[in-house]
């Protein structure tokens, strides 16, 4: 009896995980057409075509050049070796503390044909240049490159359910399944006795405490950082939407150390250490956070990073 139950219960999981998927995919697909061009090349020929425009590639962000994911051929633009095609990455990750000595000539070969290679953490910077032999830059994440004024025009596209007021919940995202985080979560529901929203990314407990939006799309997440009392998270890019519009935000770290480097960078750059979240047994609110200062440093990151583009650009 007790496997049974298990396995129904694991049914129950699948389906409510394939749900949320199905879901989602489905807003996903509609805010890709409204903000994308995608080219799909099936036959030699289109590539021809395309080559004739002589356009430029970009690769990056996050982490691609990860070594767990094994030799990131497209992600080095490996397709485009030998082309003179104009290439180069912006904000690439690697994360990870370390790279494994057979993927040295791989890096070598194939970055040695950009025209300039961007990286987001000082540690990837550290990693590569050894390596390649050559100049690596270290710039902000492209979320970064714009200001509120620019993201607040995805917000206006978000659809949110008439019961979420701004100011009025928590939101919640988290990229890893970790069942500590949503032990944590408890403590700040009782701490705060607020709504938490959750957009997930992963099964959530029908009978869990939270709204939770099934179809969320940027739009949606975009209004959730702006419209949040604060935010609980474990994911880069939620730190840096909620450093852009001056939030208050906590931050639980990953399992996965090798991750570290790119919260540590942002956090000592933008004086966040605060954020991080040093006891998971208990929540106290922090809201003393220097936007003041960090926002004076990030126009100057966004200034250096425009001119790292432009750079890259010329011919």
């Amino acid at each position: 009896l007790s496997n049974k139950m298990g396995n129904s219960l694991l049914a129950v999981r699948d389906i409510n995980h394939k749900y949320i998927v199905v879901e989602r995919n489905k807003r996903l697909n509609e805010y890709e057409r409204e903000n994308y061009k995608v080219l799909t090349i099936d036959k030699w020929r289109d590539w021809k075509e395309i080559l004739k425009d002589k356009p430029c590639f970009v690769v990056g962000s996050d982490i691609i050049w990860q070594p767990s994911f094994g030799i990131p051929g497209k992600w080095f633009l490996d397709f485009t070796y030998h082309t003179k095609i104009k290439k180069f990455s912006y904000a690439t990750s690697i994360g990870a503390n370390e790279l494994p000595e057979k993927n040295y000539p791989y890096y070598k070969k194939y970055l040695s044909e950009f025209t300039a290679i961007g990286v987001r953490e000082k540690k990837a910077v550290e990693l590569l240049e050894p390596i390649i032999g050559r100049e690596v830059v270290n710039v902000i994440d492209p979320t970064l490159l714009h200001d509120t004024d620019f993201w607040d025009k995805y917000a206006q596209k978000a659809r949110i359910p008439q019961d979420i007021a701004a100011g009025k919940f928590i939101f919640c995202y988290f990229v890893m399944d970790d069942p500590r985080y949503w032990d944590y979560m408890k403590i700040v529901k009782k701490a705060t006795g607020m709504k938490i929203v959750v957009l997930p990314m992963h099964y959530i407990d029908e009978q869990a405490p939270y709204t939770v939006l099934t179809e969320g799309t940027p739009y949606e997440f975009v209004w959730l950082i702006k419209n949040a009392a604060f935010i609980c998270t474990d994911s880069f890019h939620a730190c840096a939407f909620s450093l852009n519009y001056k939030k208050e935000f906590y931050l639980l770290r990953r399992a996965r150390k090798d991750e570290d480097a790119k919260y540590d960078d942002f956090f000592k750059r933008y004086g966040l250490e605060g954020r991080n979240v040093r006891n998971e047994s208990e929540f106290v609110r922090k809201t003393d956070i220097d936007y003041t200062t960090a926002h004076k440093k990030l126009e100057e990151d966004r200034k250096f990073a425009y001119a790292f583009i432009s750079d890259a650009l010329k011919d």
